[in-house]
């Protein structure tokens, strides 16, 4: 290998391997510096059309009002995105979105309501509810409207264990555990001191629950779960009020909320056969939530019981096969009215995220979270899956320094990024982008490859987006001919930026193909340089070069004051129904590669996910309509996914893994603590959680991006907390 190299007093500089072609990045691209002044932009942040409101609902509102979906470079989201993100069926003609308006104090905001929206809920100047996306335009325009933003919807992560086959199978016999038997005693069993859950609710927002379950029954017959709210249920409605109960309203002047709510006496009644239930876990991911959490064994004479076994629940359905909600936010308000009017301690689980956000912590969902936990809401706590896309590349990032005599790094070393075809429906994907607010930023954006996106005269296409002196401006490559669409296009891209807090935000939408991005400081004045790129979606992206494994946690799970949490591998064979063994060749004790690391937050230094706890493999109640034969969400369901080698003992169980089992497993060990003391806020019970975890060995040092504080180390936890009154 022939190097260049040159000594400066006794060291030695490496300039270039000409073997590796190892440069730096001003040197090895060909970069070529716009000519700032020539580009062109909307004129000052804030002056465009529809400036209130935020940059995924301008998106949406022009896709809907000027029809723009699928035309060449213009922003829209495919009806993957418009499912998974809103929660809108690409079908409707005119779909409805969920919303949180920010408002004056001394505005009235009955005008909201006859602009076209429907408020059920408001807490201090923040309305929330859902309007039709052709009405926004219309709500923006209240006077006293300060900011609309899209309450975005979130489902259930795909199961990590579709991408495993078990690795050995043979015949096997298996003792009790209890009897001194050779099966080993899997680490989400343990000392629970006496405690068992008893007077705390354990909230469960998920894909609903099979109430017909042992493991949800007493031994007397009657069920442990207070209240079902299926959201997507219309019972109540078309039955006249025969079937269920009111869905609640919100807070005082709060419209009705969609759905059905069964009681517990109502679901006792069913359980009798003297009743009527029509809510269903057709995809059983809230059943295994559930009864990880708070099971009670009854099926498997308490062999697989859950964390919390007497801890009462209470279930919000708030999705269900391909359909997703954002009424995750008004089943927690429903949940923590609940127990408090029951004078209990609540600990809420969510097994499930997005990644469309600057995952900082400032989604407006978030915030609804932090500003609802914490000090002043004793015995309320969050647990939220940090996500399994730890084995995804869905995050790029770069640094660029300022564009000034003597700056090496004026650009950043390029990121490379593939978009799927088949994935997006053949019309691209939606890229985010983060820039710091006080920075002059500017990326370079390049087609790879032919792909049927080019200039006049059939070139790739290739053009800049930058900021400078406040304005985001853009202007196409040299020496290319600009084809008609682009000005439409960049006009989108600038339009659908938008600043919060500390981040430029750059929505940019590229058609299938493979790209390159490169960030530039603009001017001089770069104060950070550090920037990223995010992908909606593991299915339509794939960042190449630049991809980093951190900061990957779904939202809402980089709220501030939730217990994130992760998963790391803790049992690795089981005894199925074909009467074998299902044997993994799992790392014990080490983090589960799905499991999406966060790390330490360059906006504000927190910390995510919190806490990594079992995930691989947790035996969990089945839901009984999703069975190895089950038809139910098309085969998309926990049963049949799995098939018999998954199925635990006699059918009732599952085992399965993720982050989603993770999250209410630490819920269960929370419920635990509240029963201790059920005036302990979440913050407490993190500092806890944290204090008692355990590092080193396969954990190392800590905080890091795979674990947070540590493993998770529910003995000492509870042996830490005080009693009540104790502190």
């Amino acid at each position: 290998m022939r190097s260049k190299i040159l000594l400066i007093a006794g060291g030695l500089m490496i300039f270039g391997f000409l073997g590796f072609g190892w440069l730096t990045s001003a040197q090895s691209d060909g970069f070529k510096y716009p000519d700032i002044s020539k580009g062109r932009g909307l004129g000052a942040k804030g002056a465009e059309e529809f400036g209130k409101l935020s940059s995924e609902l301008r998106i949406l509102l022009a896709q809907y009002r000027d029809a723009t979906d699928g035309e060449t470079g213009r922003l829209s989201f495919s009806s993957v995105q418009l499912e998974e993100i809103f929660g809108i069926d690409a079908a409707e003609d005119q779909p409805s979105v969920s919303l949180a308006v920010t408002i004056d104090p001394k505005a009235d905001p009955d005008r909201v309501g006859k602009a076209g929206m429907k408020i059920y809920l408001r807490e201090e100047n923040v309305l929330y509810g859902k309007a039709r996306v052709i009405d926004l335009g219309q709500i923006e325009k209240v006077a006293g409207v300060v900011k609309v933003t899209a309450v975005k919807a979130a489902r259930t992560p795909r199961l990590p264990r579709k991408k495993r086959s078990p690795l050995l199978m043979k015949d096997f016999t298996v003792e009790d555990s209890r009897g001194g038997s050779a099966e080993k005693l899997p680490a989400n069993q343990f000392d629970k001191g006496n405690l068992s859950g008893k007077n705390v609710i354990i909230g469960i927002i998920d894909t609903g629950i099979d109430w017909r379950h042992p493991d949800f029954i007493k031994s007397d017959g009657t069920s442990r779960i207070l209240a079902i709210w299926d959201f997507f249920d219309d019972s109540y409605r078309t039955s006249g009020g025969r079937i269920g109960s009111k869905p609640p309203t919100l807070g005082p002047g709060g419209e009705q909320l969609d759905g059905t709510v069964y009681t517990n006496a109502q679901i006792n009644a069913a359980l009798r056969g003297a009743g009527e239930v029509n809510s269903s876990d057709n995809s059983g991911h809230g059943t295994s939530v559930a009864g990880t959490a708070a099971g009670n064994g009854r099926a498997s004479d308490g062999k697989y019981a859950g964390v919390a076994p007497e801890a009462d629940l209470l279930i919000f359905k708030t999705s269900d096969c391909d359909r997703s909600s954002s009424a995750y936010i008004y089943g927690a308000y429903w949940m923590i009215s609940t127990a408090r009017s029951r004078k209990k301690p609540i600990a809420i689980n969510i097994s499930f995220g997005a990644q469309l956000s600057a995952h900082d912590g400032n989604e407006v969902e978030e915030e609804y979270l932090n500003n609802n936990s914490g000090k002043g809401f004793p015995g309320i706590v969050y647990t939220v899956s940090a996500g399994n896309e730890g084995r995804y590349n869905l995050h790029s990032a770069g640094r660029f320094g300022p564009k000034k005599a003597g700056q090496l790094d004026q650009i950043s070393r390029p990121l490379s990024v593939t978009i799927s075809s088949e994935k997006t429906e053949g019309k691209g994907s939606l890229l985010l982008g983060l820039f710091d607010t006080r920075d002059d930023w500017g990326v370079l954006i390049e087609s790879k490859i032919a792909n049927g996106w080019t200039d006049g005269g059939g070139r790739p296409i290739s053009f800049y987006i930058y900021k400078h002196r406040g304005e985001i401006k853009y202007l196409l490559s040299d020496g290319l001919v600009k084809p008609d669409w682009f000005d439409a296009f960049a006009r989108d891209i600038i339009s659908g930026s938008e600043t919060i807090k500390t981040k430029d935000l750059l929505h940019l939408k590229l058609p299938p193909g493979s790209y390159q991005l490169t960030g530039f400081g603009a001017t001089e004045n770069v104060v950070n340089g550090n920037f990223d790129f995010y992908a909606p979606s593991y299915d339509e992206v794939d960042f190449g070069v630049g991809t980093v494994k951190t900061e990957m946690i779904g939202t809402p799970g980089n709220a501030e004051k939730v217990i994130t949490v992760g998963a790391y591998y803790f049992r690795p064979n089981w005894p199925n129904i074909e009467g074998t063994e299902t044997v993994f060749n799992l790392p014990l004790g080490e983090i589960a590669d799905y499991s999406s690391p966060g790390g330490r937050r360059r906006s504000d230094g927190v910390v995510k996910p919190d806490i990594a706890a079992p995930g691989s493999f947790t035996i969990s109640p089945l839901a009984g309509t999703t069975g190895p034969e089950s038809r139910t969400c098309g085969g998309d369901n926990m049963g049949a996914q799995s098939g018999t080698r998954y199925l635990a003992a006699n059918g009732q169980y599952i085992s399965w893994e993720g982050t989603s089992a993770a999250a209410p497993f630490t819920a269960g060990v929370i419920a635990l603590m509240l029963e201790k003391n059920p005036t302990l806020n979440s913050e407490e019970i993190k500092e806890i959680l944290i204090k008692t975890a355990k590092t080193g060995g396969t954990v190392g040092a800590v905080p890091n991006p795979q674990w947070g504080w540590g493993m998770l180390d529910p003995v000492a936890a509870i042996r830490r907390t005080p009693g009540t009154g104790r502190k």
